[in-house]
């Protein structure tokens, strides 16, 4: 008797076993991205650094200052090049930083959804399991309150 109840399952809950049971990791998991968040912050502040870095510096002066004089054309020309290059560098940087930040947005949104079905499919079943445990307790006990009428059995 026992075997056929394990057997019946509702299609409901049948489904939702199924999408829990074929969720693959992989799906998720592109890189390994998806395994240490801060790992891979700190990796891009690597990144950074090294960009940094390697960007061109012309003489002494980074920044470009009212009346900052140069000895030709070409230099200040040069000047001028590395702080577009410079530029240029930072607002790349940027934008592959803010790709990042959106994909793991999008990575930890799709794990919470992943999380939340998985924490209700278990509620779900945890509430049936606890009704069945609550109707075998009640039967327990309706068994042990008829079982002093019958007096002439002895149990331990």
């Amino acid at each position: 008797m026992e075997s056929t109840s394990n057997q019946v399952i509702d299609s409901d809950e049948s489904e939702r076993y199924l999408q829990v049971a074929g969720y693959d990791e992989n799906d998720l998991a592109d890189d390994d991205l998806s395994k240490n968040i801060e790992l891979y912050t700190g990796e891009v502040d690597k990144i950074l650094e090294q960009s940094f870095e390697s960007l061109p510096s012309v003489g002494d002066a980074e920044e470009p200052y009212i009346g900052l004089e140069f000895k030709s054309r070409d230099d200040a020309r040069e000047f001028y090049v590395a702080m577009d290059e410079k530029d240029r560098r930072i607002r790349e940087l940027t934008i592959e930083l803010n790709n990042e930040r959106q994909r793991f947005k999008r990575r930890c949104a799709a794990y919470q959804e992943q999380l939340n079905m998985v924490f209700k499919f278990v509620e779900e079943h945890t509430d049936h399991l606890s009704g069945r445990v609550k109707d075998i307790v009640d039967n327990i006990r309706e068994l042990e309150d008829e079982q002093p009428e019958n007096s002439d059995c002895k149990c331990v």
